[in-house]
């Protein structure tokens, strides 16, 4: 490849040569990471080089962020180049590595200043044009881009990276203009000044000398949901700007409060939080026009005291009017303290019961009177508003009227799925105002903290938010585990606030973590493995301590969303199967402690003694099959605690069998726990390559190196264990008959003597020991559910025929075919009858010591 490199650089055009085409796409996809990295090193393959950029080797990602870098800055009129820019700006969050490399390429693409007028307006358009596809995506990475870029610099960096933003900014301004006049659509507004936005979030300054040309945009007409938008980022850019001004004139501020007030009193609600927002930015820190926010605030609450009146009479009322009151006198709340909310007399229009409580209360409880309402709309709408309140007076989330409508929302089965992601919509709101304080106080205290004395210092605030999560917590981890998706996303989102400020002790939400990482849904599980990954970073240990928990949760997650009558798989996708908590073994394969003690704890559970029902031992064996195994030993570890745990549980169930020392179904379920086990080794034997004579030689107690070779993975492998598909498919609640009883004794018998044929050489009824290779034969039927499972090493000398070397494993694969034709043939109906009489099995075998976890 490297040498094919030097000839297409001295004649480029030999690349449009099909077969050249057809090879350095097949070399992309090469096993070799240096062979692929050699291959994206060629040109003009834009579509085959932007694939390499979600490359597993990081090389080769980096080397294609220098490719397209090069793109961009030899050839600026390309016009792929804003889907490249997105395209890098997607690994931001990669490795440290490529992490710097995409600063530093957008450093040299666009915040290095510019001195052409016309290649600073085309680099604006590109940027326009990125953060138009970005906003599908979410804004978060070029907004963390541009932090990293302003904030992680050298002084002399930082000065080109401030003087490039300004450029941008101006530009963006004149931008604005030229579109306003030509009549330009809408769409070309709502980037442009979006991209005004990201800028004022980060560096507000710089729109501080063009505040005049965009407050005229807040008085616009609205048309359309773009314009909406762009009403939006028009507000969001005065909050963060006006309070940063140098004496502004009385006509510009009274003009953005009359603006502002317009939008809330006539627009749609969806602008109401930054319009509410904007004005308490401008009150507060400005103007301190309070008695335009108390007109605002009497009036609204003036019609919701109406309105509850005409409902407690039974009387009509108009219900649009009651939720934008809910709504609006929510934000009010949470953006300004009641004492400059007060009237300065008792409005007419109240009930005279609550004319003698401060003002705080008697919103709160006309708020609060409206999430039990009928109608759902205007519960949801007392809700919304509800939570607004209480980001403010977050005194009232401990007392016991919001302790008991959220815990009731919360956990109650007949509460909607809406308003259970209301709640955690609330709560998520009050921890992000926790959080925005934590930032500010931190960054006073840097200024104040060689001046303070810390004994002196006292913040009551700092402890509430701690106290509060307390209160709900267990409610939210309960809500991570909901059959619903958006209840899910919404408690993952609380969980993540929670670590982030260290509310509570992680160790609690380990479990949780391990349960969502399981979702189907991609972008909530991503979320999900990344908390856990840096849990374990930041507490090593903590992941180990719950991760058996954590994996149980998940199946109990996945059975109440699937449907009923369906089985819970521990994999993903059909046509190559991952396993759902793969990346939970992940974590923990770092260290051979750590994954060991994992592995023994899933084993474990097929101990008969566990009593765990056998449709969650299936999820689990799907799970163990399909880790991603790197090393030899992981496997082998995994095949050889098997041959030991059925050499013990499995004379014990015969032993159960004869005695009767369990019920029927009990002892045919524990057996079919073996049997999946049997499969479980098979399937690793036969997608890793493993020989029985391999596995025989293994011992866990030898030097980690010895084992720490790379796997090589068979494509095509399945893990089919057919007679437990059946058993759990089995739905008739009629009892086995005797024969049927008796053939299953016989097959798990002979399974047991094919293990380890010198276990049971004392068996009352005299049946002697078989060779594996006679189990297989058309006499022995019974032997067929013998499925595979070599003698451990410590039995060897007690084995009276060989099981080594590959005749044994082709014998064990006939066996475990055997057992599936066999499985195939039997009648449905006494199958049906085995497994339904155990009706208790989900509450009498479940593990004692799960609930502790």
């Amino acid at each position: 490849m490297k040498c094919l490199t030097l000839v297409v650089e001295a004649d480029p055009s030999i690349l449009g040569r099909p077969d050249m085409r057809q090879g350095v796409h097949g070399r992309l996809l090469d096993h070799s990471t240096s062979v692929r990295e050699a291959a994206v090193d060629l040109h003009k393959y834009y579509d085959m080089l932007t694939e390499r950029i979600l490359d597993t080797g990081v090389s080769v990602r980096k080397r294609v962020i220098k490719i397209l870098k090069d793109v961009c800055l030899e050839q600026p009129e390309f016009e792929k180049i804003p889907e490249i820019c997105v395209k890098i700006i997607g690994r931001v969050n990669d490795e440290e590595g490529i992490k710097k490399l995409v600063g530093e390429v957008f450093q040299s693409m666009w915040f290095t200043p510019q001195k052409s007028e016309e290649r600073l307006l085309q680099k604006v358009r590109h940027i326009t044009h990125v953060v138009a596809a970005c906003r599908e995506l979410g804004l978060d990475w070029f907004e963390q881009l541009l932090g990293g870029l302003l904030k992680d610099r050298e002084d002399g960096q930082r000065r080109g990276v401030l003087e490039s933003c300004r450029q941008i900014v101006d530009c963006l301004v004149e931008r604005l203009l030229c579109l306003e006049e030509g009549a330009a659509s809408s769409q070309h507004l709502v980037a442009c000044l979006g991209t005004l936005y990201l800028f004022s979030r980060i560096r507000p300054q710089l729109l501080v000398r063009h505040a005049h040309t965009i407050q005229p945009y807040l008085s616009m007409r609205l048309s359309g949901p773009q314009d909406y938008q762009v009403l939006q980022h028009v507000t969001r850019c005065l909050e963060l700007v006006v309070p940063l001004m140098e004496h502004p004139s009385e006509s510009f501020l009274a003009q953005i409060e009359e603006d502002l007030a317009k939008q809330i009193i006539r627009n749609a609600m969806v602008i109401h939080p930054a319009s509410v927002s904007c004005l308490s930015a401008v009150v507060n820190n400005v103007t301190h026009n309070y008695s335009l926010v108390r007109d605002m605030f009497n009036k609204f609450f003036m019609v919701l005291c109406l309105v509850r009146r005409e409902h407690r009479a039974g009387r009509s009322y108009a219900r649009t009017s009651l939720q934008r009151c809910l709504y609006t006198l929510g934000l009010l709340c949470r953006h300004f303290d009641f004492e400059h909310l007060e009237p300065a007399q008792d409005s007419t229009a109240e009930p005279a019961e609550d004319a003698d409580q401060p003002l705080k209360q008697r919103v709160f409880a006309a708020v609060l009177y409206f999430t039990e309402h009928e109608d759902e709309d205007i519960r949801q709408r007392a809700l919304t508003g509800l939570g607004f309140m209480l980001v403010r007076q977050y005194d009232l989330m401990l007392g016991p009227e919001v302790k008991e409508l959220y815990h009731h929302l919360l956990n109650s089965p007949l509460a909607p799925a809406v308003a259970r992601v209301q709640v955690l919509k609330n709560l998520t709101a009050y921890l992000m105002e926790e959080e925005a304080k934590m930032i500010r106080r931190d960054a006073e205290w840097s200024k104040l903290s060689k001046g303070e004395n810390l004994k002196e210092m006292g913040d009551v605030s700092s402890g509430m938010a701690s106290t509060v999560v307390q209160v709900y917590l267990k409610d939210i981890l309960g809500a991570a585990a909901h059959p619903t998706l958006a209840v899910r996303r919404a408690a993952l989102q609380v969980l993540q606030l929670i670590l982030g400020q260290g509310l509570v002790h992680p160790v609690q939400m380990v479990p949780h973590l391990a349960c969502l990482g399981s979702d189907d849904d991609k972008l909530l599980r991503t979320k999900a493995d990344q908390l856990l990954q840096d849990l374990e970073k930041k507490y090593p240990g903590f992941v180990q301590m719950k991760a058996l928990a954590g994996m149980r949760l998940s199946f109990e997650m996945h059975r109440s969303a699937h449907t009923m009558g369906s089985l819970v798989r521990g994999y993903r996708s059909e046509e190559a199967p991952v396993s759902r908590n793969g990346f939970l073994y992940t974590v923990l394969r770092a260290t051979r402690q750590s994954r060991r003690a994992f592995l023994l704890s899933l084993l474990k559970l097929f101990d008969e003694q566990a009593r765990v029902p056998l449709a969650e031992l299936l999820y689990v064996a799907d799970n163990i099959v399909y880790f991603p195994y790197q090393v030899q030993d992981e496997p082998l570890f995994v095949m050889h605690h098997i041959d030991v745990l059925l050499s013990v549980t499995g004379s014990n169930l015969l032993q159960t069998f004869r005695e009767s020392l369990l019920p029927r179904n009990g002892s045919m379920q524990a057996a079919q726990g073996c049997i999946l086990l049997l499969f479980v080794k098979q399937t690793l034997k036969d997608t890793y390559g493993f020989t029985d004579s391999r596995i025989q030689q293994y011992s866990p107690n030898e030097a980690a190196k010895t084992y720490e070779k790379a796997l090589n993975r068979r494509s095509g492998v399945r893990f089919n264990p057919e007679p437990t598909l059946q058993f759990l498919a089995s739905e008739d609640d009629e009892q086995p008959t005797g024969e049927e009883l008796c053939r299953r004794y016989l097959d798990f018998k002979q399974l047991m003597l094919t293990i380890d044929p010198d276990e049971d050489d004392d068996d009352q009824d005299g049946a002697q020991p078989q060779p594996a290779t006679a189990a297989a034969g058309p006499t022995a039927q019974p032997a067929a559910v013998a499925v595979a499972a070599p003698v451990p090493r410590q039995r060897l000398s007690t084995h009276g025929v060989g099981h080594r070397g590959r005749p044994s494993g082709r014998t064990s694969k006939s066996a475990l075919a055997a057992l599936s034709d066999k499985a195939k043939k039997k009648p449905r109906k006494k199958r049906k009858r085995v497994i339904c009489s155990d009706g208790s099995s989900d509450n009498e075998d479940s593990d004692p010591s799960f609930c502790g976890d």
